[in-house]
C-alpha cells in the first residue's frame, strides 16, 4: 500500500472541517502514489479504502496539477504510454 500513514479516521470523512495538517497528509500520501506510478483514479480509490474522502483527493491531485502543470502533462504521457504496452502483452 501507498499511504499507511492516511490511517482510517475516527469519524466519517469530512464529517468535520478539513485542516492544513489534513490536506498535507494528503498530499503527502498522493506524491507517494505518484512514485509508484498510479493514476488520480488509482490513488483517490487507493486513500479512499485508507479513509480518505475522495473529493478531498481530487481536490488536492487538481491543485497540483495546477502548481505542476509541466510535470503533470509529462506523467499523463507517461502513464498513458504505459498502459498502451501493458496493453501488447495481454
Amino acid at each position: 500500500m501507498c499511504c499507511p500513514q492516511a490511517a482510517r479516521p475516527a469519524q466519517k470523512p469530512l464529517d468535520r472541517p478539513v485542516t492544513a495538517a489534513d490536506v498535507q497528509k494528503v498530499h503527502v500520501a498522493l506524491e507517494r502514489c505518484i512514485q509508484r506510478g498510479m493514476s488520480m483514479m488509482e490513488s483517490v480509490q487507493l486513500l479512499s479504502r485508507l479513509g480518505v474522502a475522495p473529493k478531498l483527493s481530487m481536490i488536492v491531485w487538481h491543485r497540483l496539477e495546477l502548481e505542476n502543470k509541466e510535470f503533470f502533462a509529462l506523467y499523463q504521457s507517461q502513464l498513458e504510454a504505459t498502459a498502451e504496452l501493458e496493453s501488447f502483452h495481454m
